[in-house]
């Protein structure tokens, strides 16, 4: 399968491994097809610049850019003074009202920082002159009501995050994380692959994990997978859990929840083979990295339960092509294999109950239906105390009701009660007194 070359990661991102990078183009289709018929529809500068709508610094580097026919053009333009472009780019996207002209700046500054990520800097650096940060400018254009402004905006912060030496911190990056997990909830986000791989590129760097976990996002991640989501979109989700499972105590957070099952689903039903190669990888890293052995056993447990041990004797069958992806399978199914050989009934009524995949009820299903650890101690007692039949049952006590449920009726009064209580009526001719 052909792999689109990235860029080397920095020190703090994660190790490639085996898992192949995300085509940008699949993963935003929609955004880049719209995009290419932004890039057509120049705005009319000289009459911004005429009105005074936009100041005489921006007119001139916003034309002298669109002229540059090369990036080393495009690189003098920008070095002739990085300052101004950072300002012209941020009055721009920021000054101008109408929806298409906005559309086409924030096309254009996405297009100048993918086409060299070392231009990330130049904002930061402006940012600070500024004594502010670069993503609080930009606040207000992501609850625009333009779809393809906001996640075009969406994608640049993305890349303004993780593209330069400058991370996101304290409300910028909380308030950007609710953002994106507020469009993953949303059933009518056309965009929902730009979002996802925003998440994946936030989610390649360590520092921006804990954060993402700390504000409940597995559950988001877990909510949009159990919908209905194409592979691609599968793909991309999982390869965000992915990326947390490198942490050991947020790989322990996993498996308190309904992780592993739903991706067990997954893997049980889904023939896509990045797919597959990337939740065998996630489960490979729950139980490597978690700290927590007791949750390294439990979360084997899950994986047992799910079927997981099922899926890869389906999948030895087929000859992989990855090492890597073979090698994962192997250890799986022997970690599993162990695990299932030290498996108590008991603890797997456990792993059920924590999992919620419990399919019984105790007190209200037949003995048969019963896990082990309570059917033989059940079967030992009948066989010590036997329990007499209904017959005998009847012929022993009969059934009563009890005095306490009695109706009982209050005895009816006396005829000389009665004249007592209720006093005849006086005759007209009786003498008064």
């Amino acid at each position: 399968m052909g792999l689109i070359e990235e860029a080397p990661m920095a020190s703090n991102e994660i190790p490639a491994h085996a898992i192949a990078p995300v085509d940008m183009i699949n993963a935003t289709s929609k955004l880049q097809l719209e995009a290419a018929e932004v890039r057509n529809n120049k705005p009319n500068w000289m009459s911004y610049q005429k009105s005074q709508l936009i100041q005489q610094e921006d007119y001139n580097f916003i034309v002298a850019y669109e002229n540059a026919r090369s990036k080393q053009e495009r690189d003098d333009v920008i070095n002739r003074d990085p300052s101004q472009t950072a300002r012209s780019i941020i009055s721009l996207v920021t000054t101008v009202a109408k929806d298409q002209n906005i559309r086409y700046v924030l096309t254009l500054f996405d297009d100048l920082l993918q086409e060299d990520k070392a231009r990330v800097d130049l904002f930061h650096a402006y940012a600070a002159k500024q004594k502010t940060t670069i993503w609080s400018g930009f606040l207000a254009i992501l609850q625009r009501q333009d779809s393809f402004i906001i996640n075009q905006m969406s994608s640049i912060f993305a890349k303004l995050a993780c593209y330069g030496s400058t991370l996101m911190e304290g409300e910028d990056l909380k308030y950007y994380f609710a953002f994106l997990k507020d469009e993953l909830k949303s059933t009518s986000n056309e965009y929902m692959n730009t979002s996802a791989r925003c998440l994946q590129m936030m989610l390649r760097i360590e520092e921006y994990r804990s954060a993402f976990v700390e504000q409940d996002g597995v559950a988001t991640i877990v909510n949009t997978l159990e919908g209905k989501t194409n592979f691609q979109l599968q793909y991309q989700l999982i390869f965000a859990l992915w990326c947390i499972t490198f942490n050991g105590a947020n790989a322990a957070k996993l498996v308190n929840g309904r992780v592993i099952h739903v991706l067990g689903d997954i893997l049980s039903e889904c023939s896509k083979e990045k797919v597959v190669r990337i939740i065998m990888s996630t489960f490979r890293n729950v139980l490597e990295k978690a700290d927590d052995r007791e949750l390294v056993r439990v979360a084997a447990l899950q994986m047992v339960q799910c079927k997981t041990l099922k899926a890869l004797e389906l999948m030895d069958a087929k000859k992989f092509d990855d090492p890597d992806m073979q090698e994962d399978s192997d250890y799986l199914s022997a970690q599993l294999h162990l695990s299932v050989q030290d498996l108590s009934s008991f603890d797997e009524y456990v792993a059920e109950i924590n999992g919620g995949r419990l399919h019984w009820r105790v007190g209200q299903v037949l003995e048969g239906e019963r896990p082990p650890f309570q059917r033989e101690p059940l079967r030992a007692r009948q066989e010590a105390y036997p329990v007499p039949g209904d017959r005998q049952l009847r012929q022993a006590r009969p059934l009563r009701r009890h005095p306490r449920h009695r109706r009982v009726r209050p005895p009816l009064p006396s005829r000389k009660d009665r004249d007592r209580a209720v006093p005849r009526k006086a005759s007209r001719y009786a003498p008064s007194l």
